[in-house]
């Protein structure tokens, strides 16, 4: 084999070599985001929807947690109407919650707070990232056997 042949194998195989296992290490770009959390509010008395029934009014539902001791850090929360049932849907409380945010506090009326305690971790495999509801709390009854949508009596 000439020698600039031999060279030009030589400097190639570890390029190669370097490429392939290069290869091997690259994940495709890939995260499951928090579960949204939609919350029901139901009549302990006969089951019926609090806020379709007009007892609570949307506009005075508020979702926040205390920064520093001062219950101004207040979160988007929206209520949706879905086949005639209304849900409070809190999408950025997952997303806090998994940055360390864990108590929450739903205000229904100004003589109607609530305590939500949530709790998301982050994981991770070998190329994704992942979130997942290890707790959920309601005035400290476990919710987490909801599947996304947790009913909630009151």
């Amino acid at each position: 084999m000439k020698p600039t042949i031999r060279l030009l194998l030589l400097a190639t195989l570890p390029i190669v070599l370097l490429t392939q296992c290069h290869r091997v290490k690259e994940c495709p770009e890939c995260m499951t985001p928090p579960p949204d959390i939609a919350l029901q509010l139901l009549s302990t008395a006969d089951a019926s929807d609090l806020i379709g029934s007009g007892v609570y009014q949307p506009a005075d539902i508020r979702l926040y947690y205390k920064a520093n001791n001062v219950d101004s850090t207040i979160v988007d929360c929206e209520v949706v109407n879905a086949d005639a049932k209304h849900y409070i849907v809190a999408t950025a409380m997952a997303w806090q919650s998994a940055n360390g945010i864990k108590t929450w506090y739903l205000k229904l009326s100004n003589a109607d707070v609530d305590t939500l305690y949530v709790d998301v971790t982050r994981g991770s495999n070998e190329c994704c990232s992942f979130y997942t509801m290890t707790a959920l709390e309601y005035n400290g009854v476990d919710l987490t056997t909801g599947g996304g949508i947790y009913q909630i009596g009151k």
